[in-house]
Protein backbone atom coordinates (compact mmCIF):
# COMPACT_ATOMS: atom_id res chain seq x y z
CA UNK A 1 0.00 0.00 0.00
CA UNK A 2 2.95 1.95 0.08
CA UNK A 3 3.35 2.75 3.89
CA UNK A 4 5.85 1.92 6.05
CA UNK A 5 5.04 -0.21 8.87
CA UNK A 6 6.56 0.02 12.38
CA UNK A 7 5.51 -2.25 15.52
CA UNK A 8 6.35 -1.65 19.20
CA UNK A 9 6.64 -4.27 22.01
CA UNK A 10 5.34 -4.44 25.56
CA UNK A 11 5.38 -1.55 27.35
CA UNK A 12 3.69 -0.35 23.82
CA UNK A 13 2.40 2.62 25.64
CA UNK A 14 5.52 4.13 26.38
CA UNK A 15 7.74 3.21 22.80
CA UNK A 16 4.71 3.85 20.98
CA UNK A 17 5.14 7.17 21.89
CA UNK A 18 9.08 7.45 21.60
CA UNK A 19 8.25 6.50 18.23
CA UNK A 20 5.61 8.75 17.38
CA UNK A 21 7.77 11.82 18.65
CA UNK A 22 10.47 11.18 16.29
CA UNK A 23 8.46 11.92 13.17
CA UNK A 24 5.23 12.67 13.69
CA UNK A 25 4.32 14.22 10.61
CA UNK A 26 4.64 11.21 8.63
CA UNK A 27 2.69 9.01 10.82
CA UNK A 28 -0.67 8.91 9.79
CA UNK A 29 -2.25 5.99 11.31
CA UNK A 30 -1.92 4.27 14.75
CA UNK A 31 -3.08 0.70 15.23
CA UNK A 32 -3.21 0.10 19.29
CA UNK A 33 -4.89 -2.52 21.51
CA UNK A 34 -8.61 -1.01 22.83
CA UNK A 35 -6.93 -0.94 26.25
CA UNK A 36 -4.07 1.09 25.10
CA UNK A 37 -6.05 3.53 22.90
CA UNK A 38 -8.07 4.33 26.26
CA UNK A 39 -5.14 4.81 28.43
CA UNK A 40 -3.49 7.07 26.07
CA UNK A 41 -6.55 8.94 25.59
CA UNK A 42 -6.79 9.70 29.60
CA UNK A 43 -3.63 10.62 29.67
CA UNK A 44 -2.87 14.37 28.89
CA UNK A 45 0.32 14.75 30.34
CA UNK A 46 2.29 12.08 28.38
CA UNK A 47 0.66 10.54 25.82
CA UNK A 48 -2.44 12.36 23.82
CA UNK A 49 -2.09 15.74 22.41
CA UNK A 50 -3.56 18.57 25.18
CA UNK A 51 -2.04 21.79 26.20
CA UNK A 52 -0.22 20.41 28.58
CA UNK A 53 1.41 17.90 26.40
CA UNK A 54 2.17 19.62 22.90
CA UNK A 55 3.97 17.02 21.03
CA UNK A 56 1.46 14.20 22.14
CA UNK A 57 -0.38 12.12 20.12
CA UNK A 58 -3.65 13.38 17.70
CA UNK A 59 -6.16 11.10 19.18
CA UNK A 60 -8.04 11.18 16.03
CA UNK A 61 -4.78 8.98 14.33
CA UNK A 62 -5.59 5.82 16.95
CA UNK A 63 -7.42 3.18 15.60
CA UNK A 64 -7.85 0.28 18.21
CA UNK A 65 -7.97 -3.52 16.58
CA UNK A 66 -10.90 -5.00 18.14
CA UNK A 67 -11.79 -8.99 16.51
CA UNK A 68 -15.16 -8.19 17.75
CA UNK A 69 -18.02 -5.75 16.58
CA UNK A 70 -18.80 -4.21 19.69
CA UNK A 71 -16.56 -0.52 20.08
CA UNK A 72 -13.67 -0.35 21.75
CA UNK A 73 -12.03 3.44 21.22
CA UNK A 74 -12.83 6.29 22.56
CA UNK A 75 -14.63 7.82 19.51
CA UNK A 76 -16.68 4.35 19.17
CA UNK A 77 -17.20 2.20 16.07
CA UNK A 78 -15.63 4.05 13.45
CA UNK A 79 -12.42 3.90 15.16
CA UNK A 80 -12.89 0.42 16.24
CA UNK A 81 -10.88 -1.64 13.37
CA UNK A 82 -12.19 -5.39 12.56
CA UNK A 83 -11.03 -7.91 10.82
CA UNK A 84 -15.04 -9.33 9.36
CA UNK A 85 -17.44 -6.90 7.30
CA UNK A 86 -19.31 -6.99 10.57
CA UNK A 87 -21.70 -3.61 8.89
CA UNK A 88 -22.75 -6.30 6.20
CA UNK A 89 -24.09 -8.45 9.14
CA UNK A 90 -25.73 -6.01 10.94
CA UNK A 91 -23.28 -6.89 13.68
CA UNK A 92 -22.52 -3.44 14.17
CA UNK A 93 -20.57 -0.56 12.24
CA UNK A 94 -16.82 -0.92 12.81
CA UNK A 95 -14.25 -0.12 9.99
CA UNK A 96 -13.34 -3.32 8.00
CA UNK A 97 -10.12 -3.86 7.51
CA UNK A 98 -9.90 -7.33 5.35
CA UNK A 99 -6.97 -9.75 5.50
CA UNK A 100 -5.94 -12.49 3.68
CA UNK A 101 -4.76 -16.27 4.54
CA UNK A 102 -3.59 -17.40 1.29
CA UNK A 103 0.13 -17.14 1.97
CA UNK A 104 0.13 -19.00 4.70
CA UNK A 105 -2.26 -21.71 3.54
CA UNK A 106 0.21 -22.21 0.72
CA UNK A 107 3.03 -23.07 3.20
CA UNK A 108 0.71 -26.17 4.19
CA UNK A 109 0.26 -29.22 0.99
CA UNK A 110 -2.99 -30.10 0.70
CA UNK A 111 -3.16 -34.09 1.40
CA UNK A 112 -5.34 -36.26 -0.85
CA UNK A 113 -8.48 -37.10 1.50
CA UNK A 114 -7.75 -40.97 0.59
CA UNK A 115 -4.01 -40.35 2.38
CA UNK A 116 -5.20 -38.48 5.43
CA UNK A 117 -5.51 -40.31 8.57
CA UNK A 118 -8.94 -41.72 10.20
CA UNK A 119 -9.32 -38.86 12.47
CA UNK A 120 -11.69 -36.39 13.80
CA UNK A 121 -10.51 -33.00 14.81
CA UNK A 122 -13.00 -31.18 17.18
CA UNK A 123 -12.30 -27.37 16.78
CA UNK A 124 -12.24 -26.44 20.36
CA UNK A 125 -9.35 -23.79 22.15
CA UNK A 126 -10.55 -24.50 25.73
CA UNK A 127 -11.82 -27.39 27.36
CA UNK A 128 -14.93 -24.98 28.81
CA UNK A 129 -16.38 -25.51 25.14
CA UNK A 130 -17.53 -28.95 26.77
CA UNK A 131 -18.78 -27.69 29.91
CA UNK A 132 -22.65 -27.74 30.02
CA UNK A 133 -23.11 -24.52 30.66
CA UNK A 134 -21.31 -23.03 27.82
CA UNK A 135 -24.09 -25.05 25.66
CA UNK A 136 -22.14 -27.39 23.69
CA UNK A 137 -23.75 -28.84 20.60
CA UNK A 138 -22.66 -32.60 20.61
CA UNK A 139 -22.28 -34.83 23.98
CA UNK A 140 -20.11 -37.43 24.91
CA UNK A 141 -22.74 -40.16 23.55
CA UNK A 142 -22.42 -38.16 20.00
CA UNK A 143 -18.74 -38.94 19.94
CA UNK A 144 -19.05 -42.02 21.24
CA UNK A 145 -21.72 -43.14 18.89
CA UNK A 146 -19.54 -41.57 16.07
CA UNK A 147 -16.09 -43.25 16.31
CA UNK A 148 -17.89 -46.21 17.17
CA UNK A 149 -19.78 -46.28 13.54
CA UNK A 150 -16.56 -44.88 11.76
CA UNK A 151 -13.72 -46.55 13.44
CA UNK A 152 -12.14 -42.51 13.54
CA UNK A 153 -10.02 -41.44 16.26
CA UNK A 154 -10.67 -38.15 17.96
CA UNK A 155 -7.79 -35.45 18.54
CA UNK A 156 -8.67 -31.71 19.74
CA UNK A 157 -5.78 -28.97 20.53
CA UNK A 158 -7.28 -27.34 24.33
CA UNK A 159 -6.41 -25.39 27.09
CA UNK A 160 -7.54 -26.43 30.47
CA UNK A 161 -9.00 -23.17 31.36
CA UNK A 162 -12.09 -24.50 33.17
CA UNK A 163 -10.36 -23.95 36.87
CA UNK A 164 -9.57 -20.28 36.36
CA UNK A 165 -12.73 -19.68 34.49
CA UNK A 166 -14.83 -21.56 37.36
CA UNK A 167 -16.54 -23.82 34.71
CA UNK A 168 -17.89 -26.88 35.14
CA UNK A 169 -15.84 -30.20 34.92
CA UNK A 170 -16.13 -30.82 31.04
CA UNK A 171 -17.47 -33.84 29.83
CA UNK A 172 -14.86 -34.77 26.83
CA UNK A 173 -15.39 -37.53 24.21
CA UNK A 174 -14.33 -40.68 25.06
CA UNK A 175 -10.90 -42.16 23.99
CA UNK A 176 -9.70 -38.46 22.49
CA UNK A 177 -6.26 -37.16 22.57
CA UNK A 178 -5.85 -33.73 23.29
CA UNK A 179 -2.66 -31.60 21.85
CA UNK A 180 -2.65 -28.96 24.43
CA UNK A 181 -2.45 -25.46 22.03
CA UNK A 182 -0.59 -25.82 19.28
CA UNK A 183 1.37 -23.22 17.15
CA UNK A 184 -0.39 -22.26 13.69
CA UNK A 185 2.17 -24.09 11.51
CA UNK A 186 1.16 -27.55 14.26
CA UNK A 187 -2.55 -26.70 13.64
CA UNK A 188 -2.64 -26.55 10.02
CA UNK A 189 -0.32 -29.80 10.11
CA UNK A 190 -2.69 -31.52 12.48
CA UNK A 191 -5.48 -30.29 10.42
CA UNK A 192 -4.52 -31.17 6.89
CA UNK A 193 -3.94 -34.70 7.95
CA UNK A 194 -7.84 -34.72 9.11
CA UNK A 195 -10.58 -36.11 7.22
CA UNK A 196 -13.53 -34.45 9.73
CA UNK A 197 -13.45 -31.32 11.11
CA UNK A 198 -16.17 -30.68 13.96
CA UNK A 199 -16.94 -27.41 15.85
CA UNK A 200 -18.77 -27.51 19.34
CA UNK A 201 -21.23 -24.98 17.89
CA UNK A 202 -21.99 -23.44 21.43
CA UNK A 203 -20.10 -21.13 21.40
CA UNK A 204 -19.77 -20.47 17.80
CA UNK A 205 -16.38 -21.09 16.30
CA UNK A 206 -14.84 -20.10 13.60
CA UNK A 207 -11.81 -20.83 11.76
CA UNK A 208 -9.91 -17.75 12.08
CA UNK A 209 -6.82 -16.62 13.10
CA UNK A 210 -8.15 -13.99 14.97
CA UNK A 211 -5.59 -13.34 17.17
CA UNK A 212 -3.96 -10.43 16.20
CA UNK A 213 -2.28 -7.79 18.11
CA UNK A 214 -1.62 -4.45 15.50
CA UNK A 215 0.13 -1.91 17.66
CA UNK A 216 2.57 0.86 16.50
Amino acid sequence: MGYTYLHTSFPSHLHTIQLYNMFPDLVKLIFVDPDESHRCFDDVSDCVVSERNPTGIPPWKMFSFNFWSNARNPFGEKWTVSPEDYPTLGLGRNTYLGYSIEESCREQPFIPHSQRENQIYILAKLMSFFAQERGPAWTPANFEGLTNATGMAIILGANNDTLQGGWSTPQLPPNHTNLGQLSQPEFLKALSKTRVLIGMGDPTMWVTPYAFNFEF
